[in-house]
């Protein structure tokens, strides 16, 4: 979990003060740094990728090992907390949700604590997908590309299929939905291993450039595919939220001319 290069700064420091949302060249002013290049480098290769997952997986090992769950919301988050650099799960979810700014969600979030009960993940979504896009710039003061970015995030967050269910204080799961095959998975002919009643590994790939929410299954360890936008949209929250869930295939479909389709039902892990 080594970044590929150091910074000539105390990391804690620099950690801390990317939690707290501080701008990067604020931090650069505070800790004298002479590159900043150097640390924004630094940020996005060891906060915004290397650690979320190092203490993912140190949450879910502990759970295991205690075989306690994790009931503190700050520490079920706190990988996406790092990876964003906010200073609470409100506006982590914010970006996790299409806000492009670490201001703009911390505005977001600040507003949710003044008009909302704190809840989980699925309750912030609903809350938000209730905003009125055209009254975000008064509302929370945000301006241009922030502006912008804040009122897609809100109209993505406006009910879907699947977001239906929560926003009738349904559960979520078991959700059934299909997976876009990767093109790597269909030329090496690892999607034709795959067949009905296959248990499937579910992972949200935080590396997507395309999707936030990207959720990608997986077959003995290697990618099979994405789980399609609406319903990753309404999962993958819940996964940075700590829920563990697996998928099994229910169906494959092969229309003549038209790409393979793979039908799944997301559970619940009984581990």
């Amino acid at each position: 979990m080594e970044p590929r290069a150091a910074v000539s700064v105390d990391t804690r420091e620099l950690l801390s003060a990317w939690i707290r949302g501080e701008p990067v060249k604020a931090i650069c002013d505070w800790l004298s740094v002479d590159d900043p290049q150097e640390v924004t480098e630094f940020i996005e290769d060891a906060f915004s990728y290397r650690l979320p997952w190092g203490v993912s997986s140190y949450v879910r090992l502990a759970s295991v090992l205690t075989h306690t769950q994790v009931e503190s919301r700050v520490v079920a988050n706190l990988a996406g907390m790092v990876k964003y650099g906010v200073p609470s799960p409100e506006a982590a979810w914010a970006m996790s949700a299409g806000v492009a700014s670490r201001h703009a969600a911390m505005a977001v979030a600040a507003d949710y604590h003044r008009t909302a009960s704190t809840g989980p993940a699925a309750a912030f979504r609903r809350w938000l997908g209730r905003l009125d896009p055209d009254l975000v710039a008064d509302r929370l003061g945000l301006t241009g590309a922030e502006l912008e970015s804040t009122a897609k995030a809100i109209l993505k967050s406006q009910p879907n299929d699947y977001l239906a269910k929560l926003d009738s204080d349904g559960e979520l799961l078991p959700l059934r939905a299909s997976c876009r095959p990767l093109r790597s998975a269909i030329d090496s002919g690892r999607l034709y291993e795959v067949a009905s009643g296959v248990t499937l590994e579910v992972h949200r790939d935080r590396d997507s450039r395309l999707n936030r929410n990207a959720v990608l299954l997986k077959s003995a360890g290697l990618s099979l595919g994405y789980l399609q936008a609406d319903a990753a949209r309404a999962l993958g929250p819940e996964l940075d939220a700590g829920l563990d869930v697996s998928a099994e295939v229910v169906d494959m479909t092969a229309e003549p001319g038209e790409p393979i389709d793979i039908i799944v039902e997301i559970r619940v892990s009984s581990a």
